[in-house]
């Protein structure tokens, strides 16, 4: 048998502009057992040589026509989600990876390429999958065969496939026939910084009536259902107010504030300073904005889909209610807002739980297990 016991992991990812990524480099090295973390970054290699960034672009426009790609900010994900993409990410990932020399295991984040090489354990982490049936309302008229097709060659001969949430393993097993041996849940850690320890637990943070949203895709997660139910009960409590971050819908409102893009530094203040976050998703992968939020001390209303199954307790972090219901999600922010004590006690329970539960180091510890276990099934056979 071959000796794969490479000094090195490599880390292939498309850029650290993920904070998943980010956080990922400063952490998974620490339990390698010794072997030195690889990061083989792809964008910056493919948007260096202008004929693959002009193919990709031209693939963006074929796939996706002109109309998503004059939306603010689409065009690199435009790119991205297109089989030529695919394609070409994995062809860098695999001449730099060979490039280097043999590795003990590749670790990839995302299903946007394939970094398998030969007589190598390959481990994907990812936080959702194309067919997954929570994003069907939203992917269903950009759904791609080729993509779909190599999204299912990359998954089948993956040797595990650590997830972020319990429906993603649901997906992989329901929809592409993957062996529940070879999902594994490591969950996600918290982007924005938290200090537990100095979190403001007094009634008069709760009784300040102020509800955060942070979320850059407005539509999908839920941003319009928000302000209608805002707007709703306004007139019984005149002293709430709504600040909005990430997304900047065209609003003319005294009660709502309208930040658009701020900082990771600035998120974690608005959280320090807020009553209640409020996130009612159409269709969520993870949340990890909700993560966050419980970390602040905030009680947290989501939706019954996706991943917040994962990162709010109904009842005790927060409430979840139907996704498009602005009823239910009206009744939810009375419900909080009339009662500060209640926000008070969730948001206690809230920060002491996702301290525990979401926290990068465990996840990295974790994915480090899943690595070994790939390798030490592979060298085996």
């Amino acid at each position: 048998m071959t000796d794969h016991s490479g000094e090195r992991v490599v880390f292939a990812q498309l850029s650290n502009f993920s904070n998943t990524n980010a956080l990922l480099d400063r952490h998974l090295g620490q339990f390698l057992d010794g072997r030195r973390l690889d990061v083989v970054r792809i964008w910056p290699i493919f948007r260096r040589n202008p004929l693959w960034l002009a193919i990709g672009v031209i693939a963006a426009l074929w796939y996706h026509g002109l109309g998503r790609l004059k939306e603010r900010g689409a065009l690199i994900e435009a790119i991205i989600k297109t089989p030529i993409f695919f394609r070409l990410a994995s062809f860098i990932a695999r001449r730099k990876i060979a490039a280097q020399g043999p590795a003990y295991a590749v670790l990839q984040t995302q299903g946007l390429f394939d970094a398998g090489v030969p007589d190598t354990p390959l481990v994907v982490y990812t936080d959702d999958v194309i067919l997954n049936p929570v994003n069907a309302a939203y992917l269903t008229s950009e759904l791609l065969p080729g993509e779909i097709a190599l999204e299912r060659r990359l998954y089948a001969h993956a040797d595990r496939i650590a997830v972020a949430a319990t429906h993603v393993a649901r997906s992989l097993e329901a929809q592409y026939g993957i062996g529940a041996d070879k999902v594994v849940t490591v969950l996600m850690g918290a982007n924005v910084p938290s200090d537990t320890g100095a979190t403001d637990l007094s009634l008069a943070r709760y009784a300040a009536r102020r509800i955060l949203f942070v979320g850059i895709d407005w539509p999908r997660k839920g941003g319009p259902d928000l302000v209608a139910a805002f707007r709703r009960l306004a007139p019984r409590f005149p002293d709430a107010r709504l600040v909005i971050a990430g997304a900047s819908p065209p609003l003319d409102d005294p009660a709502i504030e309208v930040l658009g893009s701020v900082a990771p530094e600035r998120v974690a203040a608005l959280m320090d300073g807020c009553s209640i976050f409020c996130m009612p998703s159409r269709a969520e992968p993870f949340g990890i904005a909700t993560v966050e939020a419980a970390r602040h001390g905030l009680p947290s209303i989501g939706t019954t889909t996706g991943g917040f199954a994962d990162t709010v307790i109904d009842g005790r972090t927060g409430l979840l209610i139907p996704p498009g219901d602005v009823d239910a999600l009206e009744a939810a922010l009375t419900r909080l807002l009339a009662d500060p004590e209640l926000c008070r006690t969730m948001g206690r329970d809230a920060a002491e739980w996702a301290t525990r539960r979401f926290d990068w180091r465990s996840v990295s510890k974790h994915l480090a297990d899943v690595i070994d276990d790939a390798a030490h099934a592979r060298h085996a056979a």
